[in-house]
């Protein structure tokens, strides 16, 4: 079976680029790209509860997404619209936390760490 084969799931990466000052001194205007929009494979890694003193409790979900390799990803991408093997699209935005290219005998991936905060 061919590692595609496993990529059942599409989604779409996106980063955000602000652009330099405006003119009047102003902060730049943030502007959303489409870094890579196709195949990939989303699997839940680990869940960890976070108390902070401050705030309520916060559940924070880890998954690695696996996706083909070439891409040029960097932290703090978001991954949105992944699309589930039964068509249910998830509404949650997940944040690129590291990224590392997977070398095989016969296969080449992409494997990214992405965080997701409820």
């Amino acid at each position: 079976m061919s590692l595609e084969a496993h990529m059942i799931h599409y989604c779409k990466i996106e980063r955000t680029i602000v652009e330099d000052e405006n003119p009047l001194g102003g902060p730049g205007t943030p502007t959303v790209v489409t870094v890579y929009e196709g195949i990939c494979r989303l699997v839940e890694k680990a869940q960890r509860v976070k108390n902070d003193e401050t705030a309520a409790w916060e559940v924070i979900t880890v998954y690695k997404l696996m996706l083909p390799p070439g891409l040029m990803l960097q932290d703090r991408d978001k991954v949105v619209n992944v699309t589930l093997e039964d068509g249910k699209v998830l509404e949650n935005s997940f944040s690129v936390t590291q990224r590392m290219t997977r070398r095989g005998l016969t296969a080449k991936f992409m494997s990214v760490d992405l965080e997701k905060v409820l």
